[in-house]
């Protein structure tokens, strides 16, 4: 338990080999090498050729697993069930309402200000931690009070939060300043019926810890902190700016030029 705390997730080594057209040009040259044959023998894709036999086969098992199971047709569960939809979908809908209220009213907007730490829960960030850094002020009309929130829906405020996540999580993202796809969980779970309510423990990055940036929409903040941490905001923007840039990729949060 010692090792793993000091030392972390092992992560594996990933490839940054690239195929420009001068090698493209240089293989075709060559009769004997073709390009696939290059990719295959390349580090990233070895691992991938290695065991693609015993994936192929352990998938073809779950297959036919998936194939012999029969539907459940049980006249108790069914009862539990409709019950239990029914809680999901008042609770998506009140849940729905009272967030509203709460960033509607003047002590939510004075909360939800910049510095304040929050828990948000997007498509790809799970009940993670997160800093507010901006908020977008949008029209309120229509959520004075909770009978009329029931009828209207005005637009949303949306916030710039930095996200803590995964450092590979951090890699694979196409936009760093990236506004969360899709419909917030409460809207979707409305839209949809309901989603079933599971406890989440709060998100620990596993291996090496990043950051993002990230636009969220006032529905996907869970849970407001007591906590609000004195930040710069416009510096941290500028500064994650510029580690965008392939030449300041790898400097340090905060370094100076």
């Amino acid at each position: 338990m010692f090792t793993l705390l000091k030392l972390g997730k092992p992560t594996q080594l990933i490839s940054r080999f690239r195929l420009t057209y001068s090698m493209i040009l240089n293989l075709l040259r060559v009769e004997e090498l073709r390009v696939e044959d290059m990719m295959k023998r390349s580090f990233a894709e070895f691992h991938m050729q290695k065991d693609a036999q015993e994936r192929k086969h352990e998938m073809e098992e779950i297959e036919k697993k998936l194939q012999n199971i029969k539907e459940v047709d049980c006249t108790f569960c069914s009862e539990d069930l409709k019950p239990y939809f029914k809680a999901c979908r008042e609770l998506s809908e009140l849940t729905r309402i009272v967030q509203a209220a709460i960033l509607s009213s003047p002590h939510g907007q004075r909360a939800l200000s910049p510095g304040r730490v929050v828990t948000i829960n997007t498509a790809e960030h799970k009940n993670a931690l997160a800093v507010i850094l901006q908020t977008e002020n949008a029209s309120t009309q229509g959520y004075s009070t909770l009978q009329s929130q029931l009828v209207s829906s005005p637009k949303e405020r949306k916030f710039e939060v930095l996200v803590i996540c995964d450092a590979e999580e951090h890699k694979s993202g196409n936009n760093d300043f990236k506004t969360t796809q899709g419909a917030p969980a409460a809207e979707s779970n409305v839209n949809q019926g309901a989603q079933p309510f599971i406890k989440r423990r709060l998100f620990l990055p596993e291996g090496r810890c990043s950051h993002r940036i990230v636009q969220v929409n006032g529905s996907e903040i869970r849970a407001i902190s007591v906590r609000q941490m004195k930040v710069d905001t416009s510096k941290i923007i500028d500064d994650h700016k510029k580690r965008m840039l392939p030449r300041f990729r790898n400097d340090l949060p905060g370094k100076r030029p």
